[in-house]
C-alpha cells in the first residue's frame, strides 16, 4: 500500500493546499462565464416555452380550414332505440325520415337430433358450404316490377267468397315474397298466395259462394300494380305477369343477374342483313374512349391513374431490348445535367413521352432504328424494330417500379415474352367518350343506331327477351369477328346464338323468372345441353318418357310441364326443389316396394338419375351459375369484393409472372384476361359449375405443381387461388363453394372441429335441447351477415335434416315519408351515406318513422374560436411573464427586451388587427365578431356578439376564419436533400385561421422561423461561453503544471542541499576526529 501527500518531504510546505488556492483564484473569472450560460439557457428555455405556445395556437387556427370547424355537424335522432344517426362535416343541415323495415340478420342452420356428439358417426365424407348464391330461387324487388316502373307503395283490400274482408298494409314491403307473406298471414280472411309464372296466384279457401274480390284503396293502385286486382265468381284469383323487361331493367340484372358480357372500345357482335353477301354492322356496346393524340396528358390514361413514373435520380423506368440485343434504359421522369440541374422535365403529355423515348432511342442505336408511336387505332402504342437481329424485340422493367410503368403503358413483354420485331400495346383506357351501355334500352337504341336503322331492336311482348327486326329482310347474328374466347358471349348473353339466320329473329329468354331459375343458369351455365329426355319409372312400375325439355326456358316450367305429363300417365312421382333449393327432389306417392328410377341424359343434367327403392330421393345440386365473366370484381367474395394488388404464377415449368390487378380491372373478364396475357402454361377460365375462376396447368410435362403467391394486397385470396395444386399438373379452383372433406365415422364433435378448423365463412357449434331421446342438434352459422351471407348447406345422400334456423336478411330503411319512401338496404345494421355525410346505426325495426335532425354544430365552432382565443393568449400571456422587469426585486425576466418576442408580438398583433384577404361577404375584421384586444394585450371574446354574427351570416363568419384560395405553391431546397414549402403570397382569399397559420409558420419553421433563428443564436452564444471556459480550464490546467513542477524543483534543491550540509557536517567530523589523533 503507498501513501501519497502533497506536503513536501524536505520542506514540509503542502505544495498541493497551496496550488489549490491559487488556482482557486484565478478560477473565479468563470463564475460570470456560468451566470451568463444560466441566462442564456433560461432565455432558451423560455423562447422555447413561446414557441411551443405558438405551435398551440397554429394548431387552433389551421382548424379553422383543415378540421371544416364551421361545416362539422350534429345529427339528433328522435328515438335512438330505433337508430343512431352521426353525422360528418360533409353532412347538409336538413331534417329526414326514415323507417327501420328490418335489421340485418345472419343464416343459420340446425340439423335433426342425435343422441351423442362422440360415439354416433354421422356418415359423412364431404360437406358443402355456400354464401349468398347457389340457390335456384330468387326474388323480385317490387321497384323492378312492371318493366322498371314498379309497385305503387299502399294498401290493398281483399274480400274471400266467404264475405271477410281485411285490409292489408304493403307500403313496407320490398319485394314480391314479402307481399305474398304478408297476405298469407292475415288471418280475418281464408286466402292464400304464391307465385307461379312471374305472377301473384290467390286462392280462396273459405269455401263462400259469393266473389272473390282484390281492391285498390287509398288513392293507390298497389294492387293494380301487384296484378291481382279483381272482382271474380271463382275460386282463384291469376295475377297478371309483373315480372317484366322494360326500357330501364338493366343489363346486370338479365341471366338470373350474371348479366350481359361487354368489353369496351372493341366490336361485341355483328349484324349481317340481307343474306350471304349482305351488308354487316359492327355492334359495340362497350365503351367508347377518345382516341389517344399528341395532346393527351399522361394523367389521364388507365381511367385517371395514369403513367406510373419514378422520381429516383439516374433511375429508368423501362428498358426496350431490341433485336439484336441491345439494351436501352428510358427515362420518363426528370433529366439533369452535370451541374445537377434540370435539363428535361418528367414527361407529362404522350407527345413528351413519344419524344424523350425516340430521342433516346436515337441517341442510342442511331435514327429509326426503333420507332414507338401511337397505335394506328389511337387505342394504345406500339413499337417497330427495324434493327434486323435474330432476336424478338422486348420492353422489360427497370427502375424502382420495375415492370410497372411499362405494363401502364401496356408495351410490357418481359424477358422472352416478344414476339418478332414489333409489339402492339394493349389497349389503354383514356378519357370516356361514350358510357358502356347499362340498360335495355341502351342497348336498343346501339343496334339501331349502329345498323343506321337497318336493323330495329325491340322487347319482345312477353317482356322476356328482345327481338330483331329488318323490314323483312334476312338477320343474321354473327360473333365479334375477332376471334377470342368470349367473342359469342354477348350475342349469347343477349339471348342469340352465333350463325342464327332468319326473317326477324326472336331471342331466347333473358329475363330471369321469380322462384325459379333460367335452365340457361344450371350447370355452371351449361344448361340442358341437347340432353332433352328423362325417363321416370315409380315404385309400382309405371313409366314415362318424357322428351322435348328443350323447349322450357326456366326450371319452374319443366318441373310443372313434367309433373303434369307425370300424373296423366298415372306415374306418382312428384319433381319439385330440394329443401336446400340447390337442386331437385323426387317423391314417389305410388304405394309400391319396387325402385324408383329415373334415367336419360336429361336426368343426368338435371341431377335426379336414380335406381333405389326409397320413395323420397334427393337430387344433386345442379350448379347454378353465378359468376360470369361479366361479375364485378365488387360483387365477387360474398360480396365484399377483390382487392386491388398483385399476385405471382408459377406454371409446371417453372416459369413465373406477376399479375397486378388495378384499378382498370373492373370485371372477372379482365382478370383472366390480365393472367392468359402473362404468356405462361396457364389458362385462367370460369370453372364448370360456374361460381368462380379456375387456372389450369397446361405445361406438358412439368417439374412442378402450379403455385400462386401473393406479392401485394389481398387479390389472390379474395378470387379464391391463392394457394398450390394438389399435383403436378392440377389445378386451382377459385370455386366459391368450399368442399370440407370428412370421415364417415367422424362423429358430431368431430364434425364441429373440423369445421371450425378450416376457415371457411362459416362456425359450427352444439346445441343440447335437453328435450327428448335425441337432444343434439348440429347449428351452422354463417359468418357472413345479411343476403351475402345466405348459408346452403349440402351433405349429399346423407339426410342430415337441416332447417333454417335464422333466416339470412339485409337491413331495409326506408328514406322519406309516406308511399314515396325510398327503400335501402344494406348487409350491416351500420350504413353510411344515405344522406351524405350521416352515418345510420340500426337498432331495431319501427312502423313508426324517426326523424333526424342534421344541424351546424355551434357549439363546437364556439368551442374553436375560444380555443384560438385561449391560445392567441397564452402566447401573449407567456410573453409577458418573460419580457419583464420588477423594479422592486431589479429581478429581470429571461426575455427581457429580446428582439424575437417583441418580433412575436407585432406579428401577432398586425395579424389580428388586419383585415381578411379576398373576403368579399360582410365580416372582414375579427372585431366584427367579438374578437378584440383587452387588458395586458390579451384578447377578447364576445360570445352574444359572435352568435349573433353568425345568425345573420354563417356563411360570413366561416369566411372570416376559413376562407382559402391558392394561386400557386412551390418547393425550395435549401440544403442538400431537404427542401421546404414556399407558399405562394399571391392569395385571391384568405381567412383568419390561416392567416394565422402563416404568420406562426414563419416563426415557428424548424428550418429557417424566427424562433428557430433565435435558439440557434442562443446555441451559439453558449457554445462560445462554453468554449471561454474551456481555455480556462486549459490555463488552469497548465498553470497546476507549472506549479507542481516548480514545487517539485524546489523539493529537489533543498533536498540537495541537505544533502551537501549532511556531506559538509560528516566532512568536519572527521576533521576533528583526524585532529584528535594527530592532535
Amino acid at each position: 500500500m503507498s501513501i501519497s501527500s502533497s506536503v513536501g518531504l524536505v520542506s514540509g510546505i503542502d505544495s498541493g493546499s497551496i496550488i489549490q488556492q491559487l488556482l482557486s483564484l484565478d478560477a473565479q473569472s468563470k463564475v460570470p462565464i456560468f451566470q451568463r450560460i444560466g441566462g442564456l439557457n433560461a432565455s432558451k428555455t423560455a423562447l422555447l416555452d413561446v414557441n411551443a405556445r405558438l405551435l398551440s395556437l397554429e394548431s387552433a387556427s389551421s382548424a379553422f380550414r383543415m378540421n371544416d370547424i364551421f361545416r362539422s355537424t350534429n345529427a339528433v335522432s328522435s328515438n335512438e332505440n330505433v337508430l343512431l344517426a352521426r353525422a360528418s362535416t360533409s353532412a347538409i343541415p336538413g331534417q329526414y325520415s326514415f323507417r327501420v323495415k328490418q335489421l340485418v340478420s345472419t343464416s343459420q342452420v340446425m340439423s335433426r337430433g342425435f343422441t351423442s356428439s362422440t360415439l354416433e358417426p354421422l356418415g359423412l365424407d364431404s360437406m358443402s358450404f355456400e354464401w349468398g348464391n347457389g340457390r335456384l330461387t330468387r326474388d323480385m324487388l317490387l321497384e323492378d316490377a312492371n318493366g322498371g316502373a314498379g309497385v305503387e307503395r299502399g294498401s290493398i283490400r281483399i274480400q274471400d267468397r266467404n264475405g271477410d274482408d281485411v285490409v292489408i298494409d304493403l307500403s313496407l314491403a320490398s319485394t314480391l315474397s314479402e307481399v305474398v307473406d304478408t297476405i298469407n298471414e292475415q288471418t280475418g280472411i281464408r286466402v292464400i298466395a304464391s307465385i307461379k309464372n312471374d305472377s301473384i296466384i290467390l286462392n280462396d279457401e273459405s269455401t263462400g259462394t259469393g266473389n272473390f274480390i282484390v281492391q285498390n284503396i287509398g288513392g293507390t293502385n298497389t294492387a293494380t300494380d301487384l296484378g291481382i286486382v279483381g272482382n271474380v265468381d271463382d275460386d282463384t284469383i291469376e295475377g297478371t305477369q309483373i315480372n317484366l323487361m322494360g326500357t330501364t331493367t338493366l343489363l346486370a340484372a338479365l341471366n338470373d343477374d350474371n348479366g350481359v358480357f361487354i368489353r369496351d372500345n372493341v366490336t361485341d357482335f355483328r349484324i349481317q342483313i340481307g343474306g350471304d353477301g349482305g351488308v354487316v354492322h359492327s355492334i359495340d356496346l362497350g365503351r367508347k374512349d377518345a382516341e389517344i393524340d399528341f395532346e393527351t396528358l399522361l394523367s389521364d390514361l388507365n381511367d385517371g391513374d395514369g403513367i406510373r413514373i419514378n422520381t429516383t435520380e439516374g433511375q429508368p423506368d423501362f428498358s426496350i431490348v431490341t433485336s439484336d440485343g441491345t439494351q436501352v434504359d428510358i427515362t420518363l421522369g426528370e433529366i439533369l445535367d452535370e451541374d445537377g440541374e434540370v435539363s428535361s422535365e418528367t414527361v407529362t403529355t404522350v407527345q413528351e413521352m413519344l419524344a424523350r423515348v425516340n430521342e433516346t432511342l436515337e441517341e442510342e442505336l442511331g435514327g429509326g432504328q426503333v420507332i414507338m408511336s401511337v397505335r394506328d387505332d389511337g387505342q394504345g402504342f406500339q413499337l417497330i424494330d427495324s434493327m434486323g437481329g435474330g432476336g424478338a424485340l422486348e420492353v422489360i422493367g427497370a427502375g424502382p417500379f420495375d415492370d410497372e410503368t411499362a405494363e401502364d403503358l401496356g408495351i410490357f413483354t418481359g424477358a422472352g415474352g416478344g414476339v418478332g420485331n414489333t409489339i402492339t400495346g394493349e389497349r389503354i383506357p383514356n378519357t370516356v367518350e361514350i358510357a358502356r351501355a347499362t340498360t335495355i334500352q341502351e342497348v336498343i337504341d346501339r343496334i339501331n343506331e349502329q345498323t343506321e336503322g337497318a336493323v330495329v331492336a325491340s322487347i319482345d311482348p312477353d317482356g322476356k327477351r328482345i327481338n330483331l327486326d329488318a323490314g323483312g329482310e334476312l338477320v343474321k347474328v354473327l360473333d365479334d369477328g375477332l376471334g377470342g374466347d368470349y367473342g359469342s358471349q354477348t350475342l349469347i348473353d343477349l339471348g342469340f346464338e352465333p350463325d342464327v339466320e332468319a326473317v326477324g329473329l326472336q331471342g331466347a329468354r333473358i329475363l330471369g323468372g321469380v322462384g325459379t331459375s333460367l335452365i340457361s343458369s344450371i350447370n355452371g351455365g351449361a344448361g340442358l345441353g341437347d340432353r332433352t329426355e328423362i325417363t321416370v319409372t315409380d315404385r309400382e312400375g309405371e313409366s314415362l318418357a318424357i322428351t322435348g325439355l328443350d323447349q322450357f326456358e326456366t326450371l319452374d316450367e319443366l318441373i310443372t310441364s313434367a309433373g303434369n305429363q307425370l300424373k296423366q300417365a298415372g306415374v306418382e312421382v312428384a319433381i319439385r326443389l330440394n329443401a336446400e333449393r340447390n337442386g331437385l327432389a323426387l317423391e314417389d306417392a305410388s304405394g309400391g316396394t319396387g325402385n324408383l328410377v329415373v334415367s336419360g341424359a336429361a336426368a343426368e343434367a338435371l341431377g335426379i338419375v336414380t335406381d333405389t327403392a326409397s320413395d323420397n330421393v334427393r337430387g344433386l345440386n345442379i350448379q347454378r351459375e353465378y359468376v360470369s365473366a361479366s361479375t364485378r370484381l365488387d360483387d365477387l367474395n360474398y360480396g365484399r369484393g377483390v382487392g386491388l394488388g398483385k399476385f405471382k404464377i408459377t406454371d409446371g415449368n417453372g416459369f413465373t409472372a406477376t399479375v397486378d390487378i388495378g384499378s382498370d380491372s373492373t370485371n372477372l373478364y379482365d382478370v383472366m384476361r390480365e393472367i392468359n396475357s402473362r404468356g405462361l402454361d396457364v389458362e385462367a377460365r370460369l370453372n364448370d359449375n360456374g361460381d368462380g375462376m379456375i387456372l389450369v396447368d397446361t405445361a406438358t410435362d412439368g417439374i412442378s405443381a402450379l403455385k400462386v403467391e401473393s406479392v401485394s394486397g389481398s387479390t389472390a385470396r379474395d378470387l379464391g387461388i391463392l394457394g398450390e395444386a394438389s399435383e403436378l399438373g392440377g389445378s386451382i379452383d377459385g370455386s366459391y363453394e368450399k368442399i370440407l372433406d370428412l370421415d364417415v365415422t367422424d362423429t358430431l364433435d368431430e364434425v364441429i372441429g373440423k369445421v371450425n378448423d378450416s376457415g371457411f365463412q362459416v362456425s359450427a357449434s352444439l346445441l343440447n335441447t335437453n328435450t327428448g331421446g335425441s337432444p343434439l342438434r348440429l347449428v351452422l352459422s354463417s359468418d357472413i351477415s345479411g343476403l351475402d351471407g345466405d348459408l346452403i348447406v349440402d351433405t349429399g345422400q346423407v339426410d342430415l335434416g337441416f332447417n333454417e334456423l335464422t333466416k339470412a336478411k339485409n337491413a331495409k330503411v326506408f328514406i322519406g315519408e309516406g308511399v314515396g319512401g325510398v327503400l335501402v338496404e344494406s348487409t350491416s345494421n351500420v350504413i353510411n351515406d344515405i344522406v351524405a355525410g350521416v352515418e345510420l346505426e340500426l337498432q331495431s325495426a319501427s312502423d313508426t318513422p324517426v326523424t333526424v335532425n342534421v344541424s351546424r354544430d355551434e357549439a363546437g365552432i364556439m368551442e374553436a374560436v375560444q380555443l384560438f382565443v385561449d391560445s392567441f393568449n397564452e402566447v401573449i400571456g407567456r410573453i409577458n411573464e418573460f419580457d419583464v422587469y420588477d423594479a422592486e426585486t431589479e429581478v429581470r425576466g429571461p426575455l427581457l427586451g429580446d428582439p424575437t418576442v417583441a418580433k412575436i408580438k407585432q406579428d401577432m398583433y398586425r395579424t389580428l388587427q388586419q383585415s381578411a384577404v379576398g373576403i368579399e361577404t360582410q365580416f372582414r375584421f375579427l372585431s366584427e365578431v367579438g374578437i378584440r384586444i383587452g387588458a395586458e394585450g390579451k384578447i377578447t371574446f364576445d360570445p352574444a356578439r359572435f352568435e349573433s354574427a353568425y345568425a345573420d351570416d354563417p356563411e360570413a363568419v366561416e369566411n372570416l376564419f376559413a376562407a382559402y384560395e391558392s394561386q400557386g405553391s412551390s418547393t425550395e431546397t435549401i440544403a442538400p436533400g431537404v427542401t421546404v414549402d414556399r407558399v405562394s403570397t399571391d392569395y385571391s382569399e384568405l381567412g383568419f385561421g390561416d392567416l394565422f397559420k402563416q404568420a406562426v409558420s414563419k416563426l415557428t419553421n424548424s428550418i429557417d422561423g424566427t424562433v428557430t433563428l433565435a435558439s440557434k443564436s442562443f446555441d451559439a452564444l453558449i457554445e462560445a461561453q462554453n468554449k471561454r471556459l474551456e481555455l480556462i480550464d486549459e490555463r488552469l490546467a497548465a498553470k497546476e503544471a507549472r506549479l507542481f513542477r516548480e514545487f517539485t524543483a524546489m523539493e529537489t534543491a533543498l533536498a540537495r542541499l541537505q544533502s551537501q550540509q549532511s556531506s559538509i557536517g560528516l566532512i568536519s567530523q572527521n576533521l576533528a576526529t583526524a585532529g584528535s589523533l594527530f592532535g
